[in-house]
């Protein structure tokens, strides 16, 4: 693999570890909360899905 391929593979891979970061603090949240997750409702999580 060049060195661009590997770069990007990382930032690709940083950005889901972001992500998964995000829903694991959200579901931590609501579990505090007590409340139950609403992942339609949150922009931010469908706009890094699509």
């Amino acid at each position: 693999m060049t060195h661009a391929t590997v770069r990007i593979i990382r930032q690709e891979h940083a950005a889901l570890a972001a992500m998964l970061r995000s829903i694991i603090m959200l579901l931590e949240q609501h579990r505090r909360k007590g409340t139950p997750p609403d992942f339609a409702g949150h922009a931010v999580l469908r706009g890094r899905i699509s």
